[in-house]
């Protein structure tokens, strides 16, 4: 269903464009790319059937998913661009244009299974600990913002991010040498 109010989708890209760049910048889109990777994701979720039918939590899930596949996207049609005939002399060559390891999409594979693999730890968490974590580390909300959400004291907030922290770095000890 396509929306046609440009105030929406402002507010939108206001909500969540920093947050989500981070993201992609994360699965290995270069900084001069990431804000085209978020925004083509904002409009494809503005202009999805899902736009204004979910809670707080399952459109960040939606919009993060939605960055992953267009950060995907992005580094196929590197990929496609990379590879061109050339035509010399009657003759065709392939030629392959090789640009910095970090943004060959193995590259981006090897990192996000590193990623996946820490969400898949912070899943494990006793619950109290896990929202709380998500809320720090991934939607990176401050304490007092945490506190209010949860209904629990900055102070409680601090203890459970570190303890919570404690636990990951021994979790997470070889992701971390």
């Amino acid at each position: 269903m396509p929306q046609k109010d440009d105030k929406l989708l402002h507010d939108l890209i206001e909500k969540y464009a920093r947050l989500f760049a981070k993201h992609a910048y994360r699965y290995g889109v270069p900084y001069d790319d990431v804000e085209d990777v978020v925004y083509d994701a904002i409009w494809t979720f503005y202009q999805s059937e899902h736009y204004g039918k979910k809670d707080e939590i399952e459109t960040r899930k939606i919009l993060a998913t939605i960055v992953k596949r267009k950060s995907i996207d992005f580094f196929r049609r590197e990929k496609d661009d990379e590879e061109k005939p050339i035509d010399i002399d009657d003759e065709e060559i392939e030629v392959k244009l090789v640009g910095p390891a970090r943004y060959e999409p193995e590259h981006v594979v090897i990192e996000s299974e590193g990623y996946g693999r820490i969400l898949s730890v912070i899943e494990g968490l006793k619950p109290v600990w896990r929202d709380t974590v998500k809320m720090y580390f991934i939607e990176e909300r401050s304490y007092t913002e945490i506190s209010e959400a949860l209904g629990i004291s900055e102070e409680v907030c601090r203890k459970r991010i570190s303890r919570a922290r404690k636990y990951l770095e021994i979790e997470l000890k070889d992701l971390l040498e």
